[in-house]
């Protein structure tokens, strides 16, 4: 693969997607292992995905909220019902 392509591009990013999701076989981690020693291609690509990933996790945290606000928010939430009422 030293063009910067690789014939098993598809085959090897439809795995890797499953791994990265927690869906995949051992075989298939066994498959993306034995191709990334043999394809920098498909490393680099591997690389880029998991840190997209990394970045969509440290982004995607949940925050907690102030108590104050939330009590504020439970009380209007309380308020609304009982004056539809």
């Amino acid at each position: 693969m030293s063009n910067g392509t690789c014939p098993e591009i598809d085959k090897y990013l439809a795995v890797l997607r499953l791994i990265l999701d927690n869906e995949s076989s051992a075989e298939e981690e066994q498959y993306l292992m034995n191709h990334l020693d043999q394809c920098s291609c498909c490393l680099k690509e591997y690389e880029i995905e998991t840190q997209v990933r990394e970045l969509l996790k440290s982004k995607l945290k949940q925050k907690s909220v102030p108590s104050g606000l939330a009590n504020s928010i439970k009380a209007k939430i309380i308020q609304s019902k009982s004056n539809v009422r």
